[in-house]
């Protein structure tokens, strides 16, 4: 039996456009893939069962963002998935936050624990120019006290597009 060999095609990745054509696809195609894949394996009352779990879902949520996002797992007693927001956006070097924000979505939703995840598009771990990192305690303190909601986890990504 011949092999099949396709000498038009490389080996990388297509989509397909809206007209059933494929095309090679772009790493923004590839990043918006693996998110709806994310979000079909991790919908409401998925169980995170490890902080790897936590930091893999996040870094796919978060990769590839040319600005910066602060986003929130939402989770109930069991740290089951009860929603993931992207709650703020800013520019490449900072995002403007606000905790009562984070707090009132978080008594809405019943949470009893947040992740609270902020990528960063340049790449470098190092505290944004609006501050945001450097509130970190502030944080936790705004959250313990206005609802007992103890803050489980804090992920940071740098982007990778």
């Amino acid at each position: 039996m011949s092999q099949l060999s396709f000498p038009s095609f490389d080996s990388s990745l297509l989509v397909s456009d809206a007209h059933g054509r494929y095309l090679p696809a772009s790493a923004d195609d590839i990043l918006e893939a693996a998110r709806q894949v994310i979000d079909q394996k991790m919908q409401r009352g998925a169980e995170f069962t490890s902080p790897v779990a936590v930091k893999d879902y996040l870094r796919t949520k978060l990769s590839g963002f040319e600005h910066e996002v602060f986003a929130v797992l939402f989770m109930d007693t069991r740290h089951r998935l009860i929603e993931y927001r992207e709650m703020f956006r800013g520019a490449i070097d900072g995002a403007s936050v606000y905790p009562r924000e984070v707090v009132k979505e978080a008594l809405r939703l019943n949470a009893e624990a947040v992740v609270i995840s902020q990528n960063h598009p340049s790449g470098s771990p190092d505290p944004s120019l609006c501050g945001t990192e450097k509130r970190w305690g502030w944080w936790t303190y705004a959250c313990s006290i206005t609802s007992s909601l103890p803050a489980t986890q804090r992920h940071r990504s740098p982007s990778v597009g």
